[in-house]
C-alpha cells in the first residue's frame, strides 16, 4: 500500500519498503545531495549537506537556493547549471565553495529529475568534496618534486602520487590495486668510481627510459635516491601480471650500456608491493616495496613481491608460459576425445579437448594452462593447433565411421577477423570432404559480448557448411528467441543444470521445460556433464537426446576411442569414476 515514509526527515512517497532503504542510503551518503524545485528550492537535503554547512536542516528546506548562497553567486554562478539541467542536460563542473567557514573545492553533477509524464520538475544535485584531493593535484606542478640532475619525478612526488592514488581510490570506493616497485641498482656506484659522476648520471638517465620502454604510459618512474628508482603502477588489473613487468625491467637492465668507446654492466633488484594487501597507506607500502627488494638481493633472485604466496604464484605463471613455448616446439600437446552419445548410449561424435604432457608435471589438463596461454601470445597459436591437429583426427576417422568431432572456440580465436579463413584451411589442408562433421563451439557468453559481431562471424563460418554449436548455455543472459536467430543448431545445456538433478524435482521440471523450449525452437540440445545413472535415467525420460559426461566415458587418447567405437556397445562399458573434465 502507498504510503510515505521517513529517514531522519527526508521524505520519499514510494509502495514498498525499499523506500525506506533508499532514504537511509541517502541521508547516510558521504556526498552532499539535495533536490531542487523548478523555482529553485531545496526539497530534498540530506545529512552531510546539513554538516558541511553548519546548519539545520529545517533551516535549508524550503529556502531558495539565492537564500543559502547568497543573490551574487546564485545568479552569476549556480543558476545557470540549474536552468541547463531543468532543460533536461547533465550538468558536471568542478568549482569552489564556502561550505560553513570552511573553503572547498567540489565537483558538482546534476541530474534532471522528470515527472512521470516526462517533464523535468527537480534537479538532482550531488556534491562530492575534493579537496584534498585538488591540493594534492597542485603539488605535483611544483619544481620540488623533480630530481634537477635526471628530470624524473623525485621521492616526494612519488610519496605524493602515492597519496593521491590511494585518496583517489578510497574516495570512489572502486575496488583498485595499484603495484609500487623499489628498484636497486647494482655497478651504477663503479661506474662513478671509474669515470666520475658525468657517466653516472648518464647511466641513471638511460636506466630510466629503458624502463618506460617496459610500461604503460599511465605508469610513472622515480628517482627515489642516489641508485634507487621506483615504478608507480596504477589499475593493476592481475596482481601476478606485476612480476611479469618486474622481469621485463630487469632484462631490460641487464643488457650492458654503451657510452663512446665504454661498456657498462648493471644489474636490479627489484622489490614489489601492491596496493591494499600489502599496504593501505604510502608509508607502509613503500617499506613493504623495500623490504622486497632487499629479500629479493639476499635470494639472489631478479624480483621479489612482498606477499610469498602472490610471489610463488606469479612465478609459477612465468615458468609456465616459459614451459608452453618449448611444448610447441618439442610437440608435447595432444588432443584426447570425450564421447558424445545418443540417449540409448551409441557414440556419434567426439569433443576435442587439449592435453599437455609436461616432462616435470606430468598430463595438465586444460584448466592447468589454457587461460595463461590466453593472457600470453600463446592463446591464438594453441587454437590454432587445436583446429588443424582435430581436423587431421577427422578425416582419418571419416574413412571407417560416421562420426564429428567439436572443438572449442576461445574469445581470442572466435574474435579473429581471418577465422573463417583459418578453419577453411584446416579443413583443406586435412582432406575433409564433409566439413558439416566439424563443429565449432562458442560460448553463449561470447555471443552476447557483441551480438552484431557474432552474428557476422558465424554467418562466415556457416558459408563453410561447418556446424556452430552454442556451448556452456543457461550460464549467460541471452533470451531462446535471439538464439534461435543465430545460424547454431545445437546447444549444450551447461552441467550446473544437471548436477543436482536426482535430488531436485523443480530442478527436473526446470530442465525439462529447457528441452522443450529448444527442440519447439528448430534446435537440438547436447546434455553435458552427466556423472551417473541416475541423472542418465531422468534426462532419458524427460527428453533428452543427445548426452556427454563421465558416466559415459572420461576423455582418451585417439586409439583408445577407436577401440570404444569397434566394440559398437553402447556406453557405459562400465562404471566410470566421476571426475572433471
Amino acid at each position: 500500500m502507498a504510503g510515505k515514509i521517513h529517514a531522519d526527515d527526508i521524505d520519499i512517497d514510494i509502495d514498498t519498503d525499499i523506500g525506506c532503504k533508499l532514504a537511509f542510503i541517502v541521508d547516510h551518503s558521504p556526498d552532499y545531495i539535495t533536490l531542487i524545485t523548478r523555482d529553485y528550492r531545496y526539497e530534498v537535503v540530506n545529512r552531510s549537506y546539513c554538516e558541511a554547512m553548519e546548519v539545520k536542516r529545517e533551516e535549508i528546506l524550503g529556502r531558495t537556493v539565492a537564500e543559502v548562497w547568497g543573490d551574487e553567486h546564485f545568479h552569476t554562478t549556480i543558476k545557470q547549471y540549474l536552468d541547463q539541467c531543468l532543460n533536461g542536460e547533465m550538468v558536471d563542473y568542478v568549482a569552489t565553495f564556502l561550505f560553513g567557514p570552511f573553503e572547498r573545492t567540489a565537483q558538482v553533477t546534476m541530474a534532471p529529475y522528470p515527472s512521470a509524464d516526462g517533464e523535468v520538475t527537480h534537479v538532482l544535485v550531488r556534491t562530492w568534496d575534493i579537496t584534498r584531493y585538488s591540493r594534492i593535484e597542485s603539488k605535483l606542478n611544483s619544481y620540488e618534486f623533480y630530481d634537477p640532475i635526471t628530470g624524473l619525478l623525485n621521492r616526494r612526488s612519488l610519496e605524493t602520487m602515492l597519496e593521491r592514488e590511494i585518496t583517489g581510490a578510497d574516495l570512489v570506493q572502486r575496488n583498485a590495486n595499484l603495484a609500487l616497485l623499489f628498484i636497486r641498482l647494482h655497478g651504477f656506484e663503479e661506474v662513478i668510481r671509474l669515470h666520475g659522476h658525468r657517466y653516472g648520471d648518464l647511466l641513471l638517465e638511460d636506466t630510466a627510459l629503458r624502463i618506460k620502454r617496459c610500461l604503460s604510459q599511465a605508469d610513472q618512474v622515480f628517482r627515489f635516491e642516489g641508485d634507487q628508482l621506483a615504478v608507480l603502477i596504477p589499475g593493476v588489473s592481475r596482481k601476478s601480471d606485476v612480476a611479469v613487468t618486474a622481469r621485463t625491467i630487469c632484462e631490460a637492465i641487464s643488457v650492458p650500456y654503451r657510452f663512446k668507446e665504454h661498456f657498462f654492466a648493471v644489474a636490479a633488484h627489484i622489490g614489489v608491493s601492491i596496493y591494499p594487501d600489502d599496504g593501505k597507506d604510502p608509508g607502509h607500502l613503500s617499506q613493504h616495496a623495500v623490504s622486497a627488494c632487499m629479500e629479493a638481493q639476499r635470494q639472489n633472485v631478479p624480483f621479489y613481491l612482498y606477499n610469498r604466496q602472490l610471489h610463488e604464484d606469479a612465478l609459477f605463471r612465468i615458468n609456465l608460459t616459459s614451459d608452453l613455448r618449448v611444448a610447441f616446439e618439442k610437440g608435447q600437446f595432444e588432443l584426447h576425445y570425450q564421447p558424445i552419445v545418443e540417449n540409448d548410449g551409441h557414440i556419434i561424435g567426439a569433443e576435442a579437448l587439449v592435453r599437455w604432457n609436461h616432462p616435470e608435471m606430468g598430463l595438465l589438463q586444460p584448466g592447468e594452462f589454457v587461460e595463461v596461454a590466453d593472457a600470453s601470445d600463446l592463446g591464438l597459436q594453441m587454437g590454432r593447433w587445436v583446429l588443424f591437429t582435430a581436423t587431421k583426427q577427422l578425416a582419418s576417422w571419416s574413412d571407417h565411421c560416421d562420426l564429428f568431432i567439436s572443438i572449442n572456440l576461445s574469445a581470442q580465436d572466435f574474435g579473429q577477423p581471418n577465422l573463417a579463413t583459418l578453419v577453411a584451411s584446416a579443413l583443406r589442408s586435412a582432406g575433409v570432404t564433409e566439413p558439416s562433421r566439424l563443429k565449432l563451439e562458442i560460448t553463449e557468453s561470447h555471443c552476447m559480448a557483441d551480438p552484431d559481431a557474432a552474428m557476422a562471424q558465424m554467418a562466415r563460418l556457416s558459408e563453410l557448411s561447418v556446424d556452430l554449436w552454442i556451448d556452456d548455455f543457461g550460464t549467460g543472459y541471452s533470451s531462446l528467441g535471439y538464439l534461435k536467430r543465430l545460424p547454431a543448431r545445437m546447444l549444450k545445456l551447461d552441467r550446473s543444470f544437471v548436477q543436482e538433478i536426482e535430488d531436485s524435482p523443480e530442478d527436473i521440471v526446470f530442465v525439462a521445460t529447457i528441452l522443450s523450449s529448444v527442440h519447439a525452437r528448430g534446435k537440438d540440445i547436447l546434455i553435458e556433464g552427466i556423472e551417473n545413472a541416475a541423472q542418465y535415467s531422468i534426462l532419458k525420460r524427460i527428453g533428452g537426446r543427445t548426452m556427454q559426461g563421465y558416466y559415459f566415458s572420461k576423455p582418451v587418447p585417439a586409439p583408445e576411442l577407436c577401440g570404444l567405437l569397434a566394440s559398437g556397445l553402447p556406453l557405459p562399458l562400465s562404471n566410470v569414476t566421476s571426475n572433471q573434465s
